[in-house]
């Protein structure tokens, strides 16, 4: 039972319409993998576009189907959020990069430095203190 609902849906094979057939009997597609050159560089570009367009859709259907079936199990088996989040390795924060406060000042080229990092050659080796901003 349990296997049976969590099975993706089943691919479909597409049928081939009648507009798709030109009067030799081969379809667009017949002429690409037969190697034809027949189409042009526009053409391959649309056929792309729409096939790039095909697998999207046909991408989140089927993780809209994914999804489906996981809310399916988590409200059977009344699984709380967190335990998901936490079996999914946590949340990942993401930090905002914020500037370290300026706290040295260099008196003759006015260039300032954090505290962080590799000290800069005006403050290396010199006493700390009477560089501090005020």
């Amino acid at each position: 039972m349990f296997e049976q609902e969590n099975r993706l849906p089943a691919a479909r094979t597409r049928h081939r319409d009648l507009t798709d057939i030109d009067q030799s009997g081969a379809t667009e597609e017949d002429k690409v993998a037969a190697g034809d050159d027949d189409l042009s560089v526009e053409d391959l570009k649309r056929q792309q576009e729409e096939l790039n367009r095909k697998i999207a859709e046909k991408q989140e259907a089927e993780k809209k189907a994914v999804i489906d079936q996981i809310v399916n199990v988590v409200n059977t088996y009344n699984i709380p959020i967190e335990e998901l989040v936490d079996a999914l390795g946590g949340l990942r924060i993401k930090r905002k990069g914020t500037k370290a406060v300026q706290k040295y000042q260099d008196p003759t080229t006015g260039i300032t430095w954090s505290g962080r990092g590799k000290e800069p050659a005006w403050i290396r080796g010199k006493d700390r203190k009477k560089f501090l901003i005020p």
